[in-house]
């Protein structure tokens, strides 16, 4: 009997990883995409991109409230230049 934990999930196709990479450079330039309207510009590819997406728009509404709350933290330092701001 095959043990199902040692089945591979989902490996992005470069069509997802250059969609899901569009989407993260455009909010982090300050556009304020949202899931759905980026989700009607890709249509084949929105079951996929949705999680992803999604857990990007989660993250950076933590991000911020977690700066609000600590400004002296370095995100520089744990993040890198594309989440400071």
């Amino acid at each position: 009997m095959k043990n199902t934990t040692e089945t591979p999930g989902h490996r992005p196709t470069d069509a997802e990883l250059t969609a899901i990479e569009l989407f993260a450079s455009a909010r982090r330039s300050g556009k304020k995409v949202s899931v759905e309207a980026y989700l009607r510009r890709y249509p084949e590819l929105a079951e996929s991109l949705r999680p992803t997406l999604e857990s990007i728009v989660l993250f950076e509404g933590a991000f911020r409230s977690f700066a609000k709350k600590h400004p002296k933290f370095n995100a520089r330092q744990f993040f890198g230049d594309a989440c400071a701001r």
